[in-house]
């Protein structure tokens, strides 16, 4: 199929030239001797002109290498086609006629003599695969140059994408991190403080008055304690923020204050911070099993803690 195709395009550059040596043959027939032109031959120029296809010149001259002279060439076909096409068969030459002329002839001659050998010989010379293989060398020129582009596109993509899970997973991370430093100074400072839930019972003296209660947790900053309400008592008594009295354990008197104005429970913040040996001490009075408070740890609560002083409840 292609070599048909070159095959047929040869040809129509052939006939492209004989047209143009036609025209210009019968051209130099008419207008270059002294008697008047040939009446019958004027529409027969003219009709040979209309028939030229411009594209079909342009190629012809291309070939050729004088694609320059292709405006030239067209302008001297125009007018001679006028002066062939003038009324009652009056012909007038224009002054430069014959030099543009002799210029077309050349030129003409130049691109047809040019355009010859190239229309006969190659067609017996080339191997008919030849067409095929330039013609399957440029698809798959033109297929792996798209190709080429759109790998490329993909691996931008890819490398954008991996450099977001990148950066995604470098913050869950350093959340995770963060989460669990946290955790581990939470930790640490309940087994520094010594922080532990127990049952220690005692009594508190607060203005001249004596209130029973047991301790429910206990540190070396503080304790919670939980009163003892007697069965026909609404209520236990109110006890007002930074309110200072004394708990009592056997022989141990501690002084402390309270941290929050309540009837239920009451958070002692101490004096002096207590000892560990005397908070071993306090301990085994203890009528439950001691274990660390780790009650704040709890995802409701821990989602309340930060870094730093405060992040532990001192009692």
């Amino acid at each position: 199929m292609t070599c048909l195709i070159w095959l047929w395009s040869s040809l129509a550059v052939c006939a492209d030239c004989d047209r143009l040596l036609s025209v210009i043959e019968l051209a130099q027939a008419t207008f270059t001797t002294a008697a008047a032109p040939d009446q019958s031959r004027l529409p027969k120029i003219n009709k040979m002109i209309r028939d030229i296809n411009n594209d079909a010149m342009l190629a012809v001259l291309r070939q050729s290498g004088q694609a320059h002279a292709y405006g030239s060439l067209r302008h001297f076909l125009t007018v001679m086609m006028f002066v062939a096409d003038q009324p009652d068969g009056v012909v007038q030459l224009p002054d430069a006629f014959a030099d543009d002329l002799a210029q077309a002839v050349e030129t003409i001659d130049k691109a047809c003599t040019s355009q010859k050998p190239q229309g006969t010989a190659p067609a017996a010379k080339v191997d008919p695969s030849e067409p095929r293989r330039l013609a399957g060398e440029r698809q798959w020129r033109a297929l792996t140059g798209w190709v080429g582009d759109v790998n490329a596109e993909i691996e931008r993509h890819r490398y954008q994408l991996r450099l977001l899970g990148i950066v995604l997973l470098g913050f869950v991370l350093t959340v995770l991190l963060a989460m669990a430093a946290h955790v581990a100074v939470m930790v640490l400072r309940i087994i520094l403080r010594g922080r532990s839930i127990c049952d220690i019972p005692i009594h508190m003296t607060v203005l001249g008055d004596r209130l029973a209660g047991r301790i429910t947790v206990i540190g070396k900053l503080g304790c919670v304690i939980v009163p003892d309400v007697p069965p026909d008592a609404e209520a236990a008594p109110v006890i007002n923020r930074g309110i200072y009295l004394n708990i009592v354990l056997g022989e141990q008197v501690l002084n402390a204050k309270t941290m929050v104005e309540t009837t239920d429970v009451y958070r002692m913040l101490f004096s002096t911070p207590l000892s560990r040996k005397t908070l071993r001490q306090l301990l085994l009075s203890s009528h439950s099993p001691v274990r660390y408070d780790l009650s704040a740890l709890q995802g409701y609560k821990l989602g309340r803690r930060y870094f730093g002083i405060g992040s532990l409840p001192k009692a």
